[in-house]
C-alpha cells in the first residue's frame, strides 16, 4: 500500500513540476513578447542619428563609426529591414558575411582584423539601440559569437523541396495552426513578415471569384508596410491556402482584438502576434528535426538546446528566418518564367532588387528561362 502511495505522490510531484515548467515557459514567452511590443519603430538611419547624438566621438573615431554604420544602413535597405526592431541575431550573421565579402570596394574580402573592427563598432551601436528600446535586449551579445562562427554564416534561401516538405509536415501534424498559417502565407505569397503581421481577418477577400489578401499600410494603428501606401495591394491566394486560413480562423484562432479594436489574423491569447513571435514560428518550423527529418549536423533533438524551443530556435544553424522563404518564393517564380513585372507587383520589390538580391537561379536555369521567352516571341512571327 505504501508503495502505491509513493507512486501516486511521485506522479503528483511530476505533474506539479511539469506545470511549473510550463508556467515558467509561458511567463518567459510573455515577457519576450511584451518587450518586443514595447519597442519603438525606429528606422536604421534614425537609429544611427540617435547614436551620434548620444556619443561625443571626434576625428578618426567619429569617421570610423560613420563609415561602419553607413554600411549597416545600406545593408538594411538592401535586406528590406524597415525598423531596427526587425533586426535579430540571424540578421547580424548575414550582415557580417555581406560586409566581409560583398561590400568591400578596394579588396576582394576584408581581413579578419578589419571585420572584427567593423563588428565591434556595430556591437556598440546595437547596445545603444537596446538601451533606447529600438532593438530587443540581448541582440548585441551575439555579435562576438558571430565573429567566431564563420562557418554558420550562409547566403541562404529555401528551395521548393524544402518548403513543400515543411508544409506537408505541418499539414499532416499541425494543420491550421498559427505556425502552419504563417509558413503557408510566406511560402505561397512571398510577402514580408511585416506585411503578414499587418493582416486582419477582414483582409481576407473574395474578388470576382478569386481569393486574395488585402495588404494595407496603417501606421496610426500599429501596423506598417515597408513601402508605405505604395506597398498596398491585393495578393491572390490559392483555394488551398484560403481553406487553411478559414479552418484556422474557425478552429484555432484566439478570438481577440488588438489595441485598436481590429481583429488580427494571427493571434495569441493577448492579441496580435508580435513580430518576434512570428519569427520564432519560422525558425522552429524550418528546423529539419521539427518536420520529421534527421539533423544534418548529427545532433540529438532530445539533448539539443535549440530543437523545438521557440526562444532558442534561432540558434539552430539549420533554421531559417523569413527572408530565405521570400527569396525562395521569388526564385521559384523566376524558374517558372513568370514576368519580372508580375513578380515585382506581387512581392512589392523592384526588378533591380530582384536581379541583384533575389534571383538564386543557376546560369543554366537562367538560360532555360531565356530560351522559353525567345520561343514565345518567335511564335508571334
Amino acid at each position: 500500500m505504501s508503495f502505491k502511495n509513493n507512486c501516486g505522490k511521485t506522479k503528483e510531484n511530476n505533474d506539479i513540476s511539469k506545470h511549473k515548467l510550463d508556467s515558467k515557459e509561458e511567463k518567459l514567452n510573455h515577457i519576450v513578447e511584451n518587450l518586443t511590443e514595447n519597442l519603438t519603430d525606429t528606422t536604421p538611419s534614425d537609429a544611427v542619428e540617435s547614436f551620434f547624438e548620444h556619443k561625443s566621438y571626434k576625428g578618426e573615431t567619429q569617421r570610423g563609426y560613420e563609415s561602419s554604420l553607413g554600411y549597416f544602413v545600406d545593408w538594411c535597405e538592401l535586406s528590406e529591414i524597415e525598423y531596427m526592431s526587425d533586426v535579430d541575431t540571424d540578421d547580424i550573421r548575414r550582415y557580417r558575411k555581406w560586409r566581409r565579402e560583398t561590400a568591400p570596394s578596394k579588396v576582394e574580402r576584408l581581413s579578419p582584423s578589419s571585420i572584427n573592427t567593423q563588428m565591434k563598432r556595430l556591437r556598440v551601436f546595437i547596445k545603444h539601440c537596446e538601451d533606447m528600446k529600438f532593438v530587443s535586449g540581448g541582440v548585441h551579445q551575439i555579435i562576438n559569437t558571430s565573429i567566431d562562427n564563420d562557418d554558420e554564416v550562409r547566403d541562404e534561401w529555401v528551395g521548393s523541396d524544402e518548403a513543400e516538405a515543411m508544409l506537408d509536415y505541418l499539414s499532416k501534424y499541425n494543420y491550421a495552426s498559427a505556425e502552419h498559417v504563417a509558413c503557408r502565407i510566406l511560402c505561397y505569397t512571398g510577402m514580408r513578415l511585416g506585411s503578414m503581421h499587418s493582416i486582419d481577418v477582414t483582409d481576407i477577400k473574395l474578388i470576382k471569384g478569386k481569393n486574395a489578401i488585402h495588404l494595407e499600410h496603417r501606421p496610426e494603428e500599429g501596423t506598417t508596410l515597408k513601402n508605405g501606401t505604395d506597398g498596398e495591394r491585393y495578393v491572390f491566394i490559392t483555394q488551398t491556402t484560403h481553406q487553411i486560413l478559414s479552418d484556422y480562423i474557425d478552429e484555432n484562432r484566439h478570438d481577440v482584438t488588438d489595441d485598436y479594436a481590429r481583429e488580427p489574423l494571427l493571434t495569441t491569447q493577448r492579441g496580435r502576434c508580435a513580430k518576434s513571435t512570428l519569427r520564432s514560428y519560422i525558425y522552429k518550423c524550418t528546423q529539419p528535426c521539427m518536420i520529421g527529418q534527421d539533423c544534418p549536423l548529427g545532433r540529438d533533438p532530445e539533448s539539443c538546446d535549440a530543437a523545438g524551443k521557440n526562444s532558442k530556435a534561432h540558434e539552430c544553424p539549420e533554421a531559417s528566418s523569413s527572408h530565405p522563404l521570400r527569396k525562395g518564393y521569388i526564385t521559384r517564380l523566376l524558374k517558372k518564367n513568370q514576368s519580372m513585372d508580375m513578380i515585382s507587383a506581387r512581392c512589392d520589390v523592384s526588378s533591380k532588387m530582384i536581379e541583384k538580391h533575389y534571383d538564386m537561379r543557376s546560369p543554366r536555369e537562367e538560360m532555360i528561362g531565356r530560351c522559353s521567352q525567345v520561343k514565345d516571341v518567335m511564335s508571334d512571327f
